[in-house]
């Protein structure tokens, strides 16, 4: 028999070991880890037929790899992916994500559109967690 969530468990497993590469500085392991992990986040999201935060963060996690390897238009498709994706759920806030955005886009020398994307990012989480709220200091 084949457990129901055996897909989910492995690209939880993937996602860890993945991050474990990546904290030991084992970026090749933590590429194909992270690819692993999203090929199945992406199946199970089209096997149900929507979009989940567990994608969402696989497409954000997958950016890190690709814009590391210098893929930085795929990285940055990624990372406004996970946001689409966030958007839709209604459980958009900005974090760390728009920071790899705009290094990504300071990277391509694309100054306005850095600067835009992070300002907009500070304004949105004033809206949503008030100005000077204590949530982005933990």
């Amino acid at each position: 028999m084949i457990h129901p969530d055996k897909d989910e468990l492995l690209s939880n497993i993937y996602f860890c070991l993945g991050a474990i590469a990546a904290d030991t500085n084992d970026h090749d392991a933590s590429r194909r880890y992270k690819e692993l992990s999203f090929d199945l986040q992406y199946k199970i999201s089209q096997d149900i037929g929507r979009s989940g935060e567990r994608l969402a963060l696989a497409y954000s996690e997958r950016s890190i790899s690709r814009t590391q390897d210098g893929r930085i238009d795929e990285g940055i498709h990624d990372l406004k992916r996970e946001k689409e994706i966030r958007v839709a759920m209604g459980i958009y806030v900005p974090l760390s994500r728009e920071a790899n955005l705009g290094l990504a886009y300071l990277l391509q020398g694309k100054l306005d559109e850095c600067e835009a994307l992070l300002m907009d990012s500070l304004e949105t989480r004033q809206k949503v967690l008030g100005k000077n709220d204590k949530e982005s200091f933990r």
